[in-house]
Formats: C-alpha cells, sequence, structure tokens
C-alpha cells in the first residue's frame, strides 16, 4: 500500500507531465471567442506541394541508393516558367498533362480568384443585396464612421492602375517620311547584313527589334529577326497560313541561315524541332501554346506572316488564339502587304499583350505598279486612274461583239460555254482563245516575260516559250522530281514548252514543281489562281487577269481591293524591273469605271475579328486552374470597342460605389438580417411569377381560346422572355369576344402586354410590326378597340403546375410574414443598393460570355466537366482533338463506336470530320458498304443527339445545320484509297480535283493522330499505315 502511495505521489508531484494538470487548467487555459461564418466552412484555400521525393543513384552502378526530398520551386504556379521541364520527347510538341504558359498581358490578379474558372463578381461591399442574395449572405462589416474599408481602399487604387492602363494609346505609327540618317549609329553591328541598301521603313523596324519592340512590318523584318535570336542564342518562331508557304520559307531560310539553324513543324513533318528558327503554320503554334511545350521558354520572336489572314472566317480565330496565349517575353512580329486598319489592330494587340507595339508601313512600293486594260494603261506608276483610256480599252475589246460574223472572234461568241477542258475544266471560248494567243504574243515582243496568268493555259497550246536546251533542262528535272512516283501519278503537261498551271486543284507536289522551274526561269507564261499569291515570293515581269469576279462559296461577285492587291502584287521584280505591269484581259466582264476604280486603287477589306468559342477553346482553358476563361475571352479583337471603353466603365463603377457610400447606413444588426432575407424572398417571388407568366403564356398559344401568341424581337419590352439569352419574347395580346375579323399582319397594330403589374392588370405598349419575327398565323387577329386594360380572370382558366402553385404560395407567406415588410423606407434602401451593384455588373458583360456559359452548361450535361468547371475524363479526350468536331469525335471514341469497324473502314469514317466537299449523292451512298452505311448512320445520329442538346440550352445553331457540318462524299475515296487503289483510280471516282482528295487524306491522318492519344492504339496506327503512301504523302522537293 505504500509502495503504491508513493507511486502516486511520485507520478502527480515530482515527474514532469506532459499536460498540465487539472487544478491549474482553468487559470492556464485561456478562451477565444471566435466567429465562424458558412463561408469559412464551405472556402477550402488551395494547396500545393512545395517538395517532392527525387531518387538518389551512386555514382558508380547507377543504381537507386537512397531518396531525399527537393523543393519544387514554382509549383505553386503550374503555368509559370519555374516549374519543371516536361519529357525530352514533347520538348516542341508540349503534352495533354502540361497547362499553357502564363500569356502576357494578365497580371496576377487577373489569374487568382479563380478557383473553377468562373466568374467572379465584383465586390462593392453589398453583394448580399445582388442577385445572388439567395445565398448565405456575408458578414457585414463593421467598420464605424470615418473608418476606411482597407479592401474598399484597394478596389479604388486597382481601379485607378486599370483607367490609366487601358487610357495608354499601345499603338505609335512611326514616321517613315522623316528618314533615318543615323541609323548605322543606332546599330553599329547589325545581326544580318543584305545585299541592298534598306529602305527606311525596314531601318525603322531592324532598329525597334533590336530593343526588343514589337512591330508590325514586312519580310525583311523576320530575316533580321532570325539573324537577331541567332545571335541572342534564342529562337525565331514564323508561322505562315498554309503548309505550302511554310515548305518555301523552310526552303528559302535553309539557304540563308543553313540547313542545321532552321526547323519545320507541321501537321506530318517534324524537321529539326530543336533549330533556333522553326517554321510552322498557325495551328501547330496553337496547340504548342495550350500544351505547354518547353520550346516556348527559348522563344524570343514570333513572325505572323500574311496576317490579314485573321478576316478567314474559318480559321481566322486561331491568330486572335495565339496572339492571346503569348507568354510576356515573346516579341511579336506582324506581316502583311494589305491591311488598312493598322493602328486598330495594333492597338488590340498593345492593349491585350501590355505592350507598346511600332507600326511601320509605307505607301510606295519597292516597284511601282502599271495597270492595263488589255493593252491600253488606265492607272501610272503614280496611281492616277485614266477614265479616257477606260473608254478606249472599253470599246476596243468590246468592239467584235457588235458585229456578229465580222470576224472569227465575232463568230466565236455563239460558240460560248459549248468547248470544255483545260486547267481547271474552265469554259472556253474562240474568242478568248485568239485573245490569249495575241496576248502572250504582246508579252514576249514587249520583253514581259515571264508573266503570271489567270487560267486559260490551253489555249496556248501551239506556242512554245522554250529553246531546245531549256526544254531539255526542265525535262531532267522534272524526271528527278517525280521518279519516286508511280507511272499512272505523272503529271506534266504544258511545263516543256515553258508554260505552267497553279492552283488549288493540282496536287501538291506538282505546285511545288512549278514554283520551283518558275523561279529557275524555265516557266515564261504562269496559269495561276488566288493561291499562288498567298504569300509565295515567285514575283513576275507581268500579272495578267482573265476575269475580275470570283466564287466566293456562295456566289460570283467582283474582286474585293485587297485579293486583286494581293494578286497584282507579284509584279515586278526588285532590282531588275522599274516598273511591274499588271494586264486586265477580261473582255466580256469588264466592271465599271467606279467599281475599277475602287478595286486597283481602293484600300483593302479592314481587319475584323473572327473570334468565336469552340469547345477544345474552353477545355484547354479550364485545365489551367490559375486561368479565368472570361479574362481570354474578353481579350480577343472582338471586345476590342468594349476594351475601349473600359476606363468609362471603370469611372463609372467608382461613381457608383461612391453613391453606395453615401446612402445611409442600417444601424440596426438585427434589422439588417431581416431586410437581406427578405430580399432574397423577394427575388424568389419575382422570378416564380416570372415563371408562371411563361407558362400561362405557353398554354394560351395552344387553347385556342380568347388569346394569342405570338414570338418577337422586342428589345424594347423584356417583359416576359422565352429563351435565356432574351432573344425571344411572348407578346400576349387578350380578347373577351372571341369574334375580332382577321386583319392583314403589315396593317395590325401588334401590342405587348406588362405582365408585372400588381393583381395582375395588364397595361398594352404598342410594337412595331417590324418587331414581329415569327407569329402562328399568316395574319393576327386584332381588335384595335379591345386594346384596354383587362383582368386575368377575363381569359380562360389555365391550369398551373401544382409544384410551381406550392413554391408560390409559400414565397408569398414568407414574405408576407417578414417584419422588414413594415419598414418600407428600408425596403427602398435595399432595392436602390441591388439596382446600383446591378448596374456596375453590367459593365462587366462581355459579348461572348453568354456563349461561353451556355457551352459551359452543354460541357457539364455531357459529362466533359464536373459542376465546378474541373475536366473530366471526356474533356481531356476532347482536348486532344484539335482537326475535327471535338465532341462528336471523342463520343464516336469514347461509346466504343469506332472500335467495331476495321482500319480501311475507320479511315472512310473519319473522312466526314474533314472532307470539304458538300455534294452526296444517291449512287455513292448505294456504292458503300453495308458497314459504312451503320457507320455513317451512328455518326448522323450522334450529331443529331450533340446537337439537339446545343439548341436545348439555346446556342444558336440549328440540329439540321450542325448535321451538315458532316460530309460523306469522299467516304467511298478515302475508303478505297485504305484500301489499296492507285491514286489514277481513285480520281476516277469522283469529280472532286486532285488537290483536294490529297488535303482530305492528308486532314484524315492528322485526325487519326490525335485519336491515337485517346484510344485505339494499335487499330489508329495501323489505319494511318494503309494511308501514308505514294504521292499523297511525298516528300516536299523544298526539303
Amino acid at each position: 500500500m505504500d509502495e503504491e502511495l508513493f507511486q502516486t505521489i511520485e507520478r502527480e508531484y515530482l515527474l514532469p507531465q506532459p499536460s498540465i494538470c487539472n487544478p491549474y487548467l482553468s487559470s492556464a487555459q485561456l478562451s477565444v471567442d471566435h466567429k465562424s461564418t458558412l463561408h469559412e466552412v464551405l472556402s477550402v484555400p488551395s494547396t500545393s506541394l512545395g517538395s517532392t521525393m527525387t531518387m538518389v543513384r551512386d555514382h558508380v552502378t547507377g543504381e537507386y541508393c537512397a531518396a531525399t526530398e527537393t523543393e519544387l520551386s514554382g509549383e505553386a504556379n503550374p503555368m509559370s516558367f519555374m516549374r519543371k521541364t516536361g519529357r525530352k520527347q514533347n520538348y516542341a510538341s508540349g503534352s495533354s498533362n502540361q497547362v499553357p504558359f502564363q500569356p502576357g498581358g494578365l497580371d496576377e490578379k487577373d489569374l487568382e480568384a479563380s478557383s473553377g474558372n468562373q466568374a467572379q463578381p465584383i465586390d462593392l461591399a453589398v453583394e448580399r443585396y445582388g442577385d445572388a442574395a439567395d445565398e448565405e449572405p456575408s458578414p457585414a462589416k463593421e467598420a464605424g464612421d470615418g473608418v476606411k474599408d482597407p479592401e474598399n481602399d484597394e478596389l479604388d487604387q486597382l481601379v485607378k492602375d486599370d483607367a490609366a492602363m487601358a487610357r495608354k494609346e499601345w499603338a505609335h505609327v512611326i514616321d517613315v517620311t522623316a528618314g533615318f540618317s543615323n541609323f548605322h549609329d543606332l546599330v553599329p553591328k547589325p545581326a544580318k547584313q543584305f545585299p541592298f541598301e534598306l529602305d527606311v521603313f525596314q531601318k525603322r523596324a531592324v532598329y525597334h527589334l533590336e530593343r526588343g519592340d514589337s512591330v508590325a512590318g514586312k519580310t525583311v523584318v523576320a530575316e533580321y529577326a532570325v539573324a537577331l535570336s541567332q545571335m541572342h542564342m534564342t529562337k525565331t518562331v514564323y508561322t505562315s497560313p498554309i503548309k505550302a508557304l511554310s515548305n518555301q520559307k523552310f526552303h528559302d531560310f535553309s539557304q540563308s541561315f543553313g540547313e542545321d539553324n532552321v526547323g519545320i513543324l507541321t501537321g506530318d513533318v517534324k524537321i529539326r524541332p530543336e533549330a533556333p528558327c522553326l517554321i510552322m503554320t498557325t495551328e501547330v503554334l496553337k496547340n504548342m501554346l495550350y500544351r505547354g511545350a518547353d520550346v516556348l521558354r527559348d522563344v524570343e520572336f514570333v513572325v505572323f506572316d500574311e496576317c490579314h489572314y485573321i478576316n478567314d472566317i474559318e480559321r481566322g480565330v486561331v491568330w486572335e488564339e495565339v496572339i492571346i496565349m503569348l507568354p510576356r517575353h515573346v516579341s511579336i512580329i506582324l506581316l502583311s502587304a494589305t491591311v488598312p486598319n493598322t493602328k486598330e489592330f495594333a492597338e488590340w494587340v498593345g492593349r491585350t499583350k501590355k505592350r507598346d507595339i511600332y507600326v511601320i508601313n509605307t505607301p510606295k512600293r519597292p516597284v511601282p505598279l502599271e495597270h492595263y486594260l488589255y493593252m491600253m494603261k488606265i492607272v501610272d506608276k503614280n496611281g492616277n486612274f485614266d477614265s479616257n483610256e477606260w473608254r478606249d480599252a472599253y470599246a476596243a475589246v468590246n468592239k467584235p461583239a457588235s458585229k456578229p460574223g465580222g470576224s472569227s472572234a465575232g463568230r466565236g461568241r455563239s460558240n460560248a460555254g459549248r468547248r470544255g477542258g483545260g486547267a481547271g475544266n474552265l469554259t472556253r471560248t474562240r474568242q478568248g482563245a485568239t485573245l490569249w494567243v495575241h496576248l502572250a504574243g504582246f508579252l514576249r515582243k514587249q520583253k514581259l516575260l515571264p508573266a503570271v496568268c489567270e487560267e486559260y493555259a490551253s489555249t496556248l497550246y501551239n506556242l512554245d516559250f522554250l529553246n531546245e536546251s531549256r526544254r531539255s533542262e526542265v525535262h531532267i528535272f522534272v524526271d528527278r522530281c517525280l521518279k519516286r512516283l508511280k507511272p499512272e501519278d505523272l503529271i506534266r503537261d504544258l511545263l516543256k514548252r515553258g508554260i505552267g498551271v497553279h492552283h488549288s486543284g493540282l496536287l501538291p507536289i506538282i505546285k511545288e514543281i512549278v514554283e520551283l522551274l518558275f523561279a529557275r526561269g524555265l516557266i515564261h507564261c504562269l496559269f495561276a489562281t488566288e493561291t499562288f499569291a498567298m504569300g509565295v515570293n515567285m514575283p513576275a515581269r507581268c500579272v495578267v487577269f482573265s476575269s475580275l469576279r470570283k466564287h466566293d462559296g456562295r456566289s460570283f461577285r467582283e474582286l474585293l481591293p485587297g485579293e486583286y492587291t494581293q494578286m497584282a502584287g507579284r509584279a515586278g521584280r526588285r532590282g531588275l524591273d522599274d516598273t511591274g505591269v499588271v494586264i486586265i484581259n477580261a473582255a466580256n466582264d469588264v466592271p465599271d469605271t467606279p467599281t475599277l476604280h475602287t478595286m486597283l486603287l481602293g484600300s483593302a477589306t479592314k481587319l475584323e475579328s473572327q473570334f468565336r468559342l469552340t469547345y477544345n477553346m474552353i477545355l484547354n482553358l479550364l485545365r489551367a486552374k490559375q486561368l479565368r476563361v472570361e479574362e481570354v475571352i474578353k481579350r480577343s479583337f472582338g471586345e476590342n470597342t468594349s476594351q475601349g471603353q473600359v476606363p468609362e466603365f471603370e469611372r463609372q463603377v467608382v461613381d457608383i460605389k461612391q453613391k453606395l457610400d453615401d446612402m445611409p447606413e442600417l444601424s440596426c444588426p438585427i434589422c439588417e438580417e431581416d431586410i437581406s432575407e427578405y430580399y432574397r424572398i423577394a427575388r424568389a417571388v419575382q422570378r416564380l411569377t416570372a415563371r408562371l407568366h411563361s407558362t400561362v403564356a405557353h398554354r394560351l398559344s395552344g387553347t385556342g381560346a380568347s388569346g394569342y401568341i405570338a414570338q418577337a424581337f422586342c428589345p424594347e419590352f423584356p417583359k416576359l422572355p422565352l429563351t435565356s439569352d432574351g432573344s425571344k419574347f411572348a407578346c400576349v395580346v387578350l380578347n373577351d369576344s372571341g369574334t375580332v375579323p382577321p386583319r392583314p399582319l403589315s396593317d395590325a397594330q401588334t401590342q405587348l402586354a406588362k405582365l408585372d403589374q400588381p393583381r395582375m392588370t395588364f397595361t398594352y405598349a404598342a410594337v412595331p410590326t417590324s418587331s414581329i419575327a415569327l407569329a402562328l398565323d399568316s395574319v393576327v387577329k386584332l381588335g384595335s378597340s379591345l386594346v384596354s386594360k383587362q383582368r386575368l380572370n377575363s381569359t380562360t382558366p389555365t391550369d398551373v403546375p401544382s409544384d410551381l402553385e406550392l413554391k408560390i404560395s409559400q414565397a408569398l407567406q414568407a414574405l408576407m410574414s417578414q417584419p422588414s415588410a413594415e419598414y418600407p423606407w428600408a425596403k427602398e434602401l435595399v432595392y436602390e443598393r441591388a439596382r446600383l451593384v446591378q448596374s456596375a455588373v453590367g459593365f462587366q458583360t462581355w459579348i461572348f460570355l453568354p456563349d461561353y456559359r451556355v457551352r459551359l452548361e452543354v460541357l457539364r450535361d455531357l459529362g466533359y466537366t464536373d459542376e465546378t468547371g474541373n475536366v473530366q475524363l471526356k474533356g481531356r479526350v476532347a482536348c486532344e482533338m484539335n482537326s475535327a468536331d471535338e465532341l462528336v469525335l471523342t463520343e464516336l471514341i469514347l461509346d466504343n463506336t469506332l472500335a467495331q469497324y476495321e482500319p480501311e473502314e475507320i479511315v472512310a469514317l473519319v473522312s466526314a470530320f474533314v472532307c470539304p466537299e458538300r455534294s452526296e449523292s444517291s449512287d455513292l451512298m448505294s456504292r458503300l458498304p453495308v458497314q459504312l452505311k451503320q457507320g455513317r448512320q451512328q455518326i448522323v445520329e450522334t450529331a443529331k443527339r450533340i446537337g439537339s442538346l446545343q439548341a436545348a440550352y439555346g446556342l444558336p445553331v440549328s440540329i439540321e445545320e450542325y448535321q451538315r457540318e458532316f460530309r460523306f462524299g469522299l467516304m467511298e475515296v478515302a475508303y478505297e484509297w485504305a484500301r489499296g487503289m492507285s491514286f489514277q483510280n481513285i480520281t476516277m471516282l469522283t469529280d472532286t480535283q486532285e488537290g483536294i482528295i490529297v488535303r482530305c487524306i492528308l486532314r484524315i491522318d492528322d485526325v487519326l493522330k490525335n485519336c491515337m492519344s485517346a484510344a485505339l492504339l494499335l487499330k489508329l496506327q495501323a489505319a494511318s499505315e494503309m494511308i501514308r503512301r505514294d504521292i499523297v504523302f511525298a516528300a516536299s522537293l523544298y526539303f
């Protein structure tokens, strides 16, 4: 017993205790009151690992011997350049496991508070009175009189800084007429020496590149940027709109800078991706940006050649995406000869990247142009239009047409349209053939060769521009280029006589042969279309137009000034010709004087935004948790006008905030909570009432009682929206007799009922007839004498859904039970606060945000993202689909639809995603195997399901229009090519031109590569190997 007592005393009083004993606990422990809120429970701070475990190798054996903890620098922001580099094989292409690097121009405040990539409401310390009042109210501020709220002070400073940045002019137009005599003093050691004296605008561009600025200029600037990056031991990325131009630039730059210093990255070619100068298409650069390619760490300059391509309806969005996503350290060089609104475009680029942009252009060409209508000069080298010469030329050219039977040319008109053949399957006439033969002789006599002409190559079948030795040189060159191809693939018409043809329907290798022969002076007369002018650096002495009209895919129209300038710009060789000659040989298609004057001397088409949201873009942006999708959207060129108005918006937000600060405070905490709850319930009643009105309106439209409904676009009276975007409204017209005589729609005085009046009393406001977009009948049955105040009970009773009736009843009871209902002054105060906050939030609305939110709902519904915006498995698969419709293709893959088909059948099915031809004959469908017919039906049904879902959420794309995006015209061609049929026999299956077939098969291969990273690796690899053969995948002659 004594021993036990001794141990107790020792344990309690003698040995050190791990905790304070009970007698002293109350005095040692201090309780701190803490007022917790629901927001603290719901908001979980984001965390990231600060270190990782790294394996240590034995220096002798190379085996793992230990593990050590290593700090991860930059891991707090995965978009930082401080993050760990990826795998070596992904250096140039990036990986879907990597997120984009932080885009330049996005400040830290634009990247923070972006959990779930949701839009953040403006913080004016009164959010509990806004539309978000349905949620739990935030804690009331406890700042008393004379005490400033630090959050509001910070907002004031941010508003001032943003307004100052938004008012800044980012584009600076450089005056090139002032001269630049001290150029060599400012740039004593240029990175590249040119064999000719640079023009003033080129010197200005070189000077700003040396300073690290972004520039809009022309070709010499790009070459200097490559040389400058080599001197800095960095990289230059040169982008072009088409693969043919990329191949040519790769060839030219390899000769200028050495083969080891130039690489190329296209969809099917990857040569020296580690080179200091990389040539690629803009789509390839976009994928590198979204996949966080490590090569971007070393890039100093990005060159956008032919940047006016941003006007392209289909692909223009790619240029905007790339410019927005480029990192901060990259300098941008924009090249084009046909951009009239350079300052506006440069201002957008500067504001987006928050960098000064220097616009350097010259109104004068190095080689001035002279324009002829047939043989008569109508515009001299100074740009003066001669109307008298135009009249004389017009009369001379059209003279044979007025004398039937008077000449062979006149007689030939009766046969117009009956002869066919030649390049491009174009209609020929005897008159046209005679004109072209005479013109060719004139060009040779006046020493205007080489010449680039449009079409009509077959009319010169008796002309030969080459001597025997030059013909032999052409023969040897063509044989060497085509020796890798099978005999049935050989095409060599006209080349041996110095005549070439160049258009989009030709095989790529044939176009390259023509370009190389033309560059070597072995083609004297080249008949080409607009494709030859798209940046291909092949100047000629003369350019001849056979027509000033073109088909743009919808209809025939006159050439735009920019299109004419692009083609005519090939005339004139610097250092060889004093002037370039442009001849218009459009005998029967000469426009009037004003049209011709505008075409020849007018400004090119202004750059306009073609930005549109795609699911692939949204999913790639959602992968980067630190990047708010809204911040990227509002930086598009389409939002340029809104961005310019930001200073005014910011000023109005500050004014609204000041009004809120000046409003009286609710001093009673109890009353404040009651009023907040009152407002929340009142907003619920308002929304339920609107839903009731919509339900009644829809029921009235089908009862045939004394009410009629028309759906109209009435932005002036947004009272009863039928769609989420407010584009349609219900116009409810009530009467009590049911015997109103019909009246014509044009004479009807249509009316719109306001449905938000107390006790459901309707008042009417006139709506113009022009606002009516759709009526249920061809006439509107309406009596103007009956348009007056009505009661809802004057109509036939309409059943209201029980759940809606119950919700309204409960909300009204809760509203009337609120004690705040007895204080009308408090209600007015709360509603005024809410109105001001909503006005402030309204200034943050952007054009594309509604479309983004709707598309986000579609992605959630399909399971591509979860409710918080996290990208799920289906979404990650869709991120890989860069060359086709990402939703339909992803559904086909993950539903195992493609798995049930053989590789050659998969090739045929994939052609529906990339086929440019809309024609789909019944004869073609009848020849397809049963499996392909079944696969076609599955694609159509999947497209219909997704199209229906998009329509249900309000996207302005009809189901039929969405289904028409999938074209099956080349299914048989793709199927037979995968089965081994020769290209010559393939062309017999369709009327589609050879060049278009080749592009379609190349795009099929791109889609197959996208799908390989998602599923069906072995089967898709086999499909790809089947189509990668012969002339379709012949290596470029530029390599």
